[in-house]
């Protein structure tokens, strides 16, 4: 899927400073996984009743499980969420 097309064209650049960016500034800031120690995954959010949006970025450590269930800590349960998923390629060597 592109990133860019699936929020109207916008770049990574213009989506961190016109959505990320006031959910960081203004949102709250949760944990949704232990704290990281570079081997587990990482999970945290961003979330802004204020806004009525929130982020949540997960973080793989080295390990190579490839699952990861989060459950979010800010946001209002709806029926009606939108998801964006967006996985970065890695290239792992083991």
């Amino acid at each position: 899927m592109d990133f860019g097309a699936a929020r109207g064209g916008k770049t990574p650049f213009e989506i961190y400073k016109t959505e990320l960016r006031p959910l960081i500034a203004r949102g709250n800031l949760y944990h949704v996984t232990e704290r990281p120690d570079g081997v587990r995954w990482d999970g945290i959010e961003y979330a802004s009743p204020e806004l009525d949006k929130g982020v949540l970025f997960a973080f793989r450590g080295t390990t190579d499980v490839d699952d990861i269930f989060l459950n979010s800590k800010g946001l209002l349960r709806k029926s009606d969420m939108n998801l964006h998923l967006k996985m970065a390629a890695e290239n792992r060597s083991h």
